[in-house]
């Protein structure tokens, strides 16, 4: 599996040691690109309320933090997701 694959299965799992170690071992990963679900490693932590991963992708230079997502006539954003999954300690840290 390509590091960037990997590094988005990390993000949605919650293991932060992964997630980190691929970041340091390939500068190239774009903390960005939409896994083969449309959703950002963002949103999809999230959505999940994985608040460290959370944490990890915002201390990251890169993160885009409006960067959305479109389905179902609607647009998801990360703080929009962290939202309508209850997660408000993370709708927090985006704020």
């Amino acid at each position: 599996m390509p590091a960037q694959e990997e590094f988005v299965t990390a993000c949605i799992e919650n293991d932060v040691k992964a997630a980190e170690q691929l970041l340091s071992d390939n500068p190239g990963i774009d903390v960005n690109q939409p896994g083969t679900d449309g959703r950002t490693a963002l949103i999809s932590a999230c959505a999940r309320g994985h608040r460290d991963i959370v944490e990890l992708l915002l201390g990251h230079e890169d993160i885009d933090v409006n960067q959305s997502r479109r389905a179902n006539n609607l647009t998801y954003t990360p703080l929009w997701t962290a939202c309508m999954g209850g997660h408000e300690t993370i709708s927090a840290k985006e704020c």
